[in-house]
């Protein structure tokens, strides 16, 4: 089963095109056209808006960006596993576009809360044959599994750790951003 995220906030969905170095005159456009949460309905409607304001030579030359914006627009996958599955059977494949091409490198961190509730949290890295995406696995029970696209500076070129314990500074969140915490 997966379930797509259903809305955007335009300030973060803006930052990470420009991580991604996506963030030109056409996506400048289609950002134009959205309010400032916007679903993935809304977002299709504003490319095909955008593409059908250039002239046809660059329509073509803007497939890839188009994919790309699109790609990033479904971060967050969830996939179930039968319950009476053995645990050995239960294999993460590719599911989305941005991991077409292989998922690799999940590394989990069990992280225990005080209340005893356990979460696994894994980064990993998906790939659709031209662009890497830092990514992030959540599981409770290793059936039920969330994949979250990661935002922020932090997570470019790999360039982050999970830690298990919570340092003063950080803790991890399910939202799959690191908030600051008062100690």
């Amino acid at each position: 089963m997966q379930v797509p995220n259903s809305t955007f906030e335009k300030p973060l969905f803006e930052r990470k095109l420009q991580e991604l170095r996506l963030m030109g005159n056409f996506n400048q456009d289609v950002l134009n056209g959205l309010p400032d949460a916007f679903t993935l309905e809304e977002l299709r409607a504003s490319i095909g808006r955008a593409v059908k304001q250039l002239p046809e030579t660059a329509q073509e030359t803007t497939k890839s960006v188009t994919r790309e914006t699109l790609m990033l627009a479904n971060p967050t996958t969830k996939v179930q596993f039968a319950p009476e599955s053995d645990l050995s059977e239960r294999v993460l494949f590719p599911v989305t576009p941005s991991q077409s091409n292989g998922i690799e490198d999940a590394r989990f961190v069990l992280f225990q809360q005080e209340d005893g509730t356990r979460t696994y949290y894994a980064t990993y890295t998906a790939y659709d044959g031209k662009m890497i995406l830092p990514q992030f696995l959540e599981t409770s029970d290793f059936l039920r599994f969330k994949f979250i696209t990661l935002n922020g500076p932090a997570v470019e070129n790999k360039g982050m750790a999970l830690f298990r314990a919570k340092s003063r500074a950080f803790t991890p969140c399910s939202a799959a951003r690191t908030r600051r915490i008062s100690t």
